[in-house]
């Protein structure tokens, strides 16, 4: 019961956390893109504007050893 319950609420919070495009499309895997300042950002699940394509690359991630 608390399943159906979650997977709702974590929907909602997921979408109101990103910011849509008009033309969305999707992209899975762990990739990476870094600001102009320097930051990392990693995800796994990815949403991009078609028009404007993916900035994001597996190679930008750093490398853990």
């Amino acid at each position: 019961m608390l399943k159906w319950i979650m997977i709702p609420l974590m929907t909602i919070a997921i979408v109101g956390c990103s910011q849509i495009p008009k033309e969305p499309a999707l992209a899975f895997g762990k990739k990476c893109e870094v600001t102009e300042n320097g930051t990392v950002v990693s995800s796994s699940v990815w949403i991009y504007s078609k028009e404007d394509g993916l900035k994001a690359t597996e190679e930008a991630c750093p490398k853990m050893e």
